[in-house]
């Protein structure tokens, strides 16, 4: 085969596109520093380089979550720093145990004075705000979570916190979902018992509700509802339920009844089979055990693992701080309160009776000592919840360091190095460019064009 000149001529210029193309690939790392712009360039690296950007950014969303919960353990443990202080302070030589039988009616009502305003005080701290949300109202944040009603009682998120009882109306927990009926008059709906069955249907909702005698039964779909497609299929047929059976709504508010939780949760009808059912007896009783001990889980890289719409608790970090919890609730056998805010009411209570005898404030005082034992040790779960949070902390920074290397040494060239290839590909053209004016040299063809 003959080797032409103009065969020399085309490969040559063929070959001298190709080290310019190089030449200004190379110019362009310099200046970015990037190995490839587009996926094509590089497939492997590019899909290398997304996963490592990935879970980067969950990285930082796991950061941001920190930083949430850190923000809220330091205001709680500031509040109830101050609520142990105030209680210290009342427990101190000049109020509470300044108390006696031979105390003077004027010296009683200045003590009584400072017991109730101490009262407001803890009110007001226990509902404090981070944001828009009330700290100490666990899963109801969105609202005060401590009120008091027309008898001066505390009420946490409606409920009596020594007794229980709700004073926005009757609840029944059905399946792990607790509807509360909201009604004017609790007695109306106690007594009845709802019943919930999976339906044989499909699609999503309630397929029927029907009421009679002593008993309210709810169907659902066999693919079960979430909380709120349950209130607002409760809030809409019911009403209709009660007419139709010929039972009086007199009282009844349905539109204050409410489901508890997230509403997106789905009521549990996997385990039904057909003919089982759950029941549950309605009642204005609310179990105060577990609106001490609601759980709300943010997800800090710990291997977030849900089942059943159940978080493993190792798997992701508790912020819930619900206010009970901090200055308890309940009665102990012989009716004593267990929080400090009725047991302060209850001394200064006796206090201003014309009655006034150290036996009955006794039991009062040796409550408040156990309530304010309970309360430290509050304090001290804070801490350790905070010590928590400080080695997450430097694992998810440790590990933020870590992925920005990979991303560098997946994605962008050594600056020195990206420096050398760009002088070495000008070298190479330049030579190319040398060569090129040896090879083709002019012929006398080329002057007669």
């Amino acid at each position: 085969m003959r080797v032409t000149m103009p065969m020399i001529s085309k490969q040559y210029s063929k070959n001298l596109n190709s080290n310019l193309s190089s030449l200004n690939e190379a110019g362009n790392k310099t200046t970015n520093f990037r190995k490839f712009n587009k996926a094509s360039e590089d497939p492997f690296s590019a899909a290398k380089a997304y996963q490592l950007r990935r879970e980067y950014q969950q990285n930082q969303d796991y950061q941001s979550n920190l930083s949430l919960a850190q923000s809220m353990l330091e205001t709680a443990e500031s509040s109830v720093t101050t609520i142990n202080n105030i209680a210290q302070e009342v427990n101190s030589t000049d109020i509470l145990k300044a108390i006696t039988s031979t105390m003077a009616s004027n010296d009683k009502k200045i003590v009584s004075t400072k017991l109730r305003a101490t009262q407001e005080a803890i009110v007001s701290t226990m509902n404090t705000q981070l944001g828009s949300n009330y700290l100490f109202g666990g899963s109801g944040a969105a609202s005060a979570p401590f009120t008091l009603d027309a008898n001066g009682n505390l009420l946490y998120r409606g409920v009596n916190v020594n007794t229980g009882e709700n004073s926005a109306g009757a609840t029944s927990d059905v399946n792990g979902t607790k509807i509360c009926f909201g009604v004017a008059n609790t007695d109306l709906f106690n007594g009845y018992t709802i019943t919930i069955e999976q339906g044989l249907n499909l699609g999503r909702g309630i397929e029927s509700i029907n009421v009679s005698g002593g008993n309210i039964a709810i169907t659902l779909n066999a693919e079960g509802s979430n909380n709120g497609e349950l209130q607002t299929a409760l809030q809409n047929q019911l009403d209709n339920a009660f007419t139709a059976a010929g039972i009086g709504t007199a009282g009844m508010d349905f539109s204050k009844i409410t489901v508890s939780g997230n509403a997106s949760a789905t009521v549990k009808t996997s385990e039904f089979v057909s003919g089982n059912m759950v029941k549950s007896t309605i009642s204005n009783i609310v179990d105060l055990d577990a609106l001490a001990n609601e759980k709300i889980y943010v997800d800090l890289g710990l291997g977030l693992n849900v089942n059943n719409n159940n978080v493993q608790a190792q798997s992701a970090f508790n912020i819930s701080m619900p206010g009970i919890a901090y200055l308890g609730y309940g009665t102990n056998a012989d009716g004593t309160p267990k929080n400090i805010y009725s047991l302060l009411g209850k001394i200064a209570d006796q206090l201003e009776s014309g009655g006034f005898s150290m036996d009955n404030v006794k039991p009062y005082l040796n409550a408040f000592d156990d309530s304010q034992q309970q309360l430290l040790t509050k304090i001290t779960d804070i801490g350790a919840r905070t010590d928590t949070l400080e080695y997450t902390q430097k694992r998810l920074e440790n590990m933020e360091d870590s992925l920005l290397a990979k991303i560098d040494k997946v994605e962008y060239e050594n600056p020195v190095d990206a420096i050398m290839d760009y002088k070495m590909q000008q070298y190479t053209y330049t030579a190319a460019l040398q060569i090129g004016t040896n090879i083709l040299q002019p012929t006398f063809l080329d002057f007669m064009k």
